[in-house]
């Protein structure tokens, strides 16, 4: 019976021996698959961002969608959006952007939603944001100063505020003295609000046709110039000189000069 006994006992701890020995045997093989599995996974994502990160242009466009929350990555997406001319996405985008900043301080994202809405016709909505990108913060390495004082000029002339909008285009100029943009467009709006005035008043005009030439003598190959010069003269009175800077835009551009020719007269709109 003793013998019996221990024979059992002996049975039992090798029977136990044997179990432990494969739950042993389980956990690691438990553990290698999941390290395998964990391998996997992170091995999966990996893959999946060495495909984003193929260009610049992919990274961008994969994070954007995916950070809507992020400021800078949708400043970045609506860029890129509005390199390919996908204004109306840049601008939901850009729109993001500016939501992220409570306090409205970074004119960038601001700047170019002005933009955007002034190309569209939407001259109302430019200009609140216009207003708000002259007011904040921007890098000059980035964003020229005097850009945005002269769009902001532009979007308050068209929603009829033009002595503000005289006002924006002379910042710009005082901002950057050979800025043949802002004289060309101050050139435009002294005239036509000097000689809006009744009486005219012939000093905004002169001051005007100042503004003109001096947009000439910065860039004397741009057409428009010309082109807003003749105008310009025409309206004041001065035919012959106005005929003399059309035959100069008509030899830079004789395509829209030609358009513009068929009606027969000089254009009086700057």
């Amino acid at each position: 019976v003793v013998l019996l006994s221990l024979a059992r006992v002996a049975a039992g701890s090798s029977d136990l021996s044997r179990r432990r020995t494969m739950a042993g045997r389980a956990r690691h093989l438990a553990g290698w698959a999941f390290a395998l599995s964990v391998l996997g996974f992170w091995w999966v994502l990996c893959y999946r961002r060495v495909l984003d990160w193929k260009t610049v242009d992919q990274i961008t466009l994969v994070d954007g969608l995916k950070q809507l929350r992020s400021g800078r990555t949708q400043f970045n997406l609506a860029n890129l959006y509005l390199q390919s001319q996908r204004l109306d996405e840049a601008l939901v985008a850009y729109r993001r952007s500016v939501e992220t900043d409570p306090q409205e301080r970074d004119s960038q994202p601001l700047y170019h939603a002005g933009q955007i809405l002034m190309y569209k016709g939407q001259f109302a909505e430019a200009e609140t944001y216009l207003q708000k990108a002259v007011s904040g913060y921007f890098s000059p390495l980035t964003l020229h100063e005097e850009e945005v004082w002269h769009d902001y000029g532009l979007a308050l002339w068209h929603v009829g505020r033009y002595m503000e909008a005289v006002q924006n285009f002379q910042n710009a100029i005082i901002t950057a003295p050979n800025f043949a943009k802002g004289y060309n467009n101050l050139g435009c709006a002294l005239v036509l609000v000097g000689l809006s005035d009744q009486p005219p008043n012939a000093q905004l005009v002169q001051q005007g046709l100042q503004a003109a030439e001096q947009a000439i003598s910065l860039e004397p190959g741009m057409p428009v110039y010309w082109r807003n010069a003749a105008v310009l003269l025409g309206l004041a009175g001065d035919q012959q000189t106005a005929l003399s800077a059309w035959e100069r835009f008509r030899a830079l551009d004789p395509y829209s000069a030609s358009a513009e020719e068929a009606g027969g007269t000089l254009p009086r709109e700057c």
